[in-house]
């Protein structure tokens, strides 16, 4: 984290710390992610641009695709995509697993 500390009035050096602020608000919100809390049933379709985290369980015949990373706190037994805009660092986890 960087620290400024400023004396006096400068605008050139105001513009400079709004921009390092709005940058790094952006990238905060790119990294948070968002919960979704409840069952996906049969034929619901949950999608997000960033990672999510499910509090419930993914049904069969539900769908969740996320372009970030997906974790389910229930089981998984319906279509889970981690990664859909072709991030290969994306995971899915859940806990317990569905055979």
């Amino acid at each position: 984290m960087k620290y400024y500390a400023l004396l006096k009035k400068n605008t050139a050096t105001e513009q400079v710390h709004k921009k390092l602020l709005d940058e790094s608000l952006e990238a905060i919100h790119e990294r948070d992610g968002q919960f979704y809390k409840g069952t996906l049933r049969g034929r619901q379709v949950l999608e997000s641009e960033q990672s999510i985290v499910i509090i419930g369980d993914v049904e069969e015949g539900a769908t969740v695709a996320s372009k970030g990373n997906v974790i389910v706190t229930g089981t998984i037994y319906g279509t889970v995509i981690a990664g859909a805009a072709g991030r290969t660092d994306a995971v899915i986890a859940s806990t317990p697993y569905a055979a």
